[in-house]
């Protein structure tokens, strides 16, 4: 019996010096930013992956660590890839989840004229809008768009949000990563990695419009080489190399309404459906007549070399 008490007193010493220890427990990001474990789950839950968690800077830290959610609106707009033959061309076309799901790789558009198939893609496009302050003026603010796979012509694509509320555009509050996949091989089928590229707002591909340019809208936008290269995979295995199976873009940032607690936001993607230059590719203004209510460009000669999918247009 006394072997048993000393035993627990022993278990509940250690356990009076591991817990601390564990709620002390944190994480230090490649900008030295030191996130507890607390604070790690809850940006988590925010919906930011890994990789942005790594990267963020501080300033975009202390807004998180600032405001809480209090409501959330999430829209998701589902299309498919048009494409060009011979004189016969379609437009991307808005289409349902259920007919998302069902393309797959083998899926075609056949032309009665020609017989000829042609592969079929698909983006998904979502905005996410978080009320963050209590009087509902701040928005944190995701619009993400995943290729479901990856497309033909690899060029320049734009991906861009404008508001006619004042968008926070220091270099670490607007954040884009890129993420990319594998075609299926051994253990590492439709596994992601996450450190392909993050962009910040400072990076020179961004193009941002302060309050006051067309329309009244403040916009900010990336334009992004697609990257072709051949990635490497480690399963249980061992290490493989894998094609590329799918994009994904990310932009985070923070609004605030300059007048009562609303704003309207609109988020477009333009695919490149011929070769573009960065430098032309960010030859655009912002502006609800461009491509997907977003991005207008200032050549017709330009942007009729992207697709003109639609977007998203949000108003709370």
């Amino acid at each position: 019996e006394e072997l048993m008490k000393r035993i627990m007193s022993f278990a509940l010493l250690l356990t009076m010096i591991i817990m601390p220890l564990k709620a002390n427990a944190s994480t230090i990001n490649n900008n030295g930013i030191e996130i507890t474990d607390e604070q790690y789950e809850r940006i988590l839950g925010l919906g930011f992956t890994n990789n942005e968690i790594m990267n963020m800077e501080q300033d975009f830290f202390d807004e998180l660590m600032k405001g809480q959610v209090y409501s959330t609106t999430e829209i998701v707009k589902y299309y498919k890839d048009g494409y060009s033959f011979r004189g016969l061309e379609t437009p991307v076309v808005e289409i349902t989840k259920e007919e998302y799901d069902a393309i797959n790789k083998n899926s075609s558009n056949i032309s009665t004229c020609t017989d000829k198939v042609f592969e079929t893609n698909a983006k998904k496009l979502t905005l996410v809008v978080n009320n963050y302050s209590v009087d509902g003026k701040q928005k944190l603010v995701l619009a993400k768009l995943e290729w479901k796979y990856v497309p033909k012509v690899k060029s320049t694509d734009v991906f861009a949000i404008m508001t006619d509320g004042q968008l926070k555009t220091t270099p670490s509050a607007t954040q884009v990563m890129k993420e990319l996949g594998f075609f299926p091989i051994s253990n590492c089928q439709r596994q992601y990695i996450e450190n392909e590229t993050t962009y910040s707002s400072s990076h020179p591909n961004w193009t941002v419009t302060p309050t006051g340019t067309t329309l009244h809208y403040t916009g900010i936008g990336i334009a992004m080489p697609l990257n072709t290269k051949v990635q490497s995979c480690t399963n249980r295995v061992g290490l493989h190399l894998g094609v590329i199976q799918g994009y994904e873009f990310r932009i985070n940032t923070f609004v605030t309404a300059t007048s009562g607690n609303t704003v309207t936001l609109r988020t477009s993607y333009q695919h490149a459906t011929s070769s573009v230059s960065v430098s032309d590719a960010k030859n655009y203004k912002f502006s609800s007549s461009g491509l997907g209510g977003v991005i207008k460009f200032n050549s017709s000669s330009i942007s009729s070399k992207y697709d003109a999918m639609g977007g998203i247009v949000f108003t709370g």
